[in-house]
């Protein structure tokens, strides 16, 4: 009954057909504004709204965030239909009372080049990639998932100049991302730099996230941004250590700052000197300024600590 119900509400909007009692998925087209907008809609506890996603095109998408403070104020949805019903009605009055007050008072107007060049560019990006974006579209997050599994974000904003100038991007990395920008690529080259940047960082993560599961972190606070490459750790009461990992040989032995009242660290100096004079003894090891390299006598793995001043 509830399905016949939103069919006869919006009769091109289609149930998936392998549980057309109860769909996941509903596919088809939205009529707003008298404008037809294709949409997919995941509807995992149909009937009910909760858990409810709504995918469309672009027009619709900023249409909607124009419009999410009034879809989402003071209401909880009960059903597909109250939610579908309540988009058609606030977005198509928006419209309208856009229509009436003049172009520039309601839904931000679209710079239509670049309008046209960053679709153009999102959608060999693509679009599931795309996690927000501003009602003008010159603010948007791109989402990826590196080697590891683990999920980053890049804000981007580009400029009414856009693809020819170069946008402006932030992402949680050590460093700023570099690329070389290519205006006829656009964002494109600008994302594939960040993933390259992505790969390039694997090492340094897994060393850090081993830190982050088997030892007591102190700071920074979980989850510890992917910028960050430094942890304090607690070793006993009153007493800590600050270890910054290489970027360049993120597996060498880290940088070491013992943090606590000297009558503690001392003795733990002591016992990390004589670890640095083992290493200078070893006949692999080589010195560079006040760096010794050597070789793990377990993992054969290469390592490096600095010498005390």
């Amino acid at each position: 009954m509830a399905v016949l119900e939103v069919c006869a509400r919006f009769p091109l909007l289609s149930p998936e057909l392998s549980n057309p009692r109860s769909p996941t998925v509903f596919h088809g087209f939205i009529n707003v504004g008298g404008v037809d907008h294709e949409v997919y809609i995941s509807t995992p506890h149909f009937p009910s709204a909760v858990g409810l996603t709504l995918s469309t095109d672009c027009h619709l998408t900023s249409l909607i965030t124009a419009c999410h403070s009034h879809l989402l104020q003071g209401k909880i949805y009960q059903t597909v239909l109250e939610f579908l019903l309540k988009l058609q009605q606030i977005c198509s009055s928006h419209i309208n009372s856009v229509d009436c007050k003049g172009e520039g008072e309601g839904l931000a107007v679209l710079n239509k080049p670049l309008f046209d060049s960053l679709l153009m560019h999102l959608d060999t990006i693509g679009w599931s990639r795309v996690s927000q974006v501003s009602s003008d579209f010159t603010v948007f997050s791109l989402t990826t998932r590196d080697e590891g599994g683990r999920t980053h974000i890049m804000k981007v904003k580009v400029g009414t100049g856009y693809p020819q100038e170069q946008p402006e991007v932030e992402a949680d990395l050590p460093n700023n991302i570099t690329f070389s920008y290519n205006p006829s690529e656009g964002v494109v080259s600008v994302v594939d730099a960040w993933e390259k940047q992505l790969c390039a960082m694997q090492d340094v993560w897994q060393v850090l996230d081993e830190l982050d599961s088997s030892a007591l972190v102190l700071d920074p606070p979980a989850p510890p941004p992917r910028r960050a490459i430094t942890r304090r750790i607690l070793l006993e009461n009153q007493v800590s250590v600050q270890l910054s990992v290489s970027l360049q040989h993120p597996r060498c032995f880290p940088q070491c700052h013992l943090l606590g009242p000297s009558r503690l660290t001392s003795p733990l100096a002591a016992m990390l000197l004589q670890n640095f004079q083992w290493l200078c003894g070893q006949t692999n090891s080589r010195h560079s300024v006040n760096v010794i390299f050597g070789e793990c006598p377990f993992c054969r793995e290469l390592i490096m600590c600095k010498l005390p001043a």
